[in-house]
């Protein structure tokens, strides 16, 4: 495990240490979106923040919640990014049915990640330059199936609200290109 990686289940552990014991037979569930995600599939490229949803609410949530590292002489930094929220991006109305299980910690912190299916998805709506690439990353990383994915991503689009369908359908298109 590298430093990244270490340094994110730091940032979890704290999260995990504002839990109450209780939680321990109903654990806290979240889930990891983003660029964390893309790189724990891919190793492809490092995100400076997660993206991450949590079910529940926790009390005495840490402010604040970052590492940094030296890393062969350059400083690194990975945040928990508090302006994420789920409504962010394009995703598949059942996107929790393929949740993958990542990390529980302490028996009250269970952690999962987009599957890579939805992680391209909710990049298909913003397709910037990393998006596409993590896109491109997850398609030759992830034994992504074309069919499906686009059949997943047709659905999003038909039901999503506040974007632009012509844009999202051009971008799912330049999506099937990456095949």
């Amino acid at each position: 495990m590298g430093k990244y990686e270490e340094a994110l289940l730091e940032i979890l552990s704290r999260i995990a240490d504002k839990i109450p014991e209780g939680h321990k037979e109903y654990p806290v569930k979240a889930y990891i979106a983003g660029g964390v995600a893309v790189y724990l599939y891919t190793q492809a490229r490092v995100s400076d923040d997660i993206d991450m949803h949590i079910y529940n609410k926790i009390e005495d949530f840490p402010q604040d919640l970052y590492i940094t590292w030296n890393d062969n002489g350059e400083e690194r930094k990975l945040a928990y990014d508090y302006t994420y929220h789920e409504g962010f991006g394009l995703k598949h109305e059942d996107f929790d049915k393929r949740l993958n299980h990542y990390k529980t910690i302490d028996n009250k912190f269970e952690i999962y990640l987009l599957h890579p299916l939805d992680l391209i998805i909710s990049k298909i709506a913003r397709f910037e330059e990393n998006d596409e690439a993590d896109i491109k990353e997850l398609i030759a990383k992830c034994n992504v199936d074309k069919d499906q994915l686009y059949n997943l991503a047709d659905d999003a689009i038909k039901v999503a609200f506040g974007v632009k369908e012509k844009d999202m359908r051009q971008h799912l298109e330049w999506t099937m290109e990456f095949f």
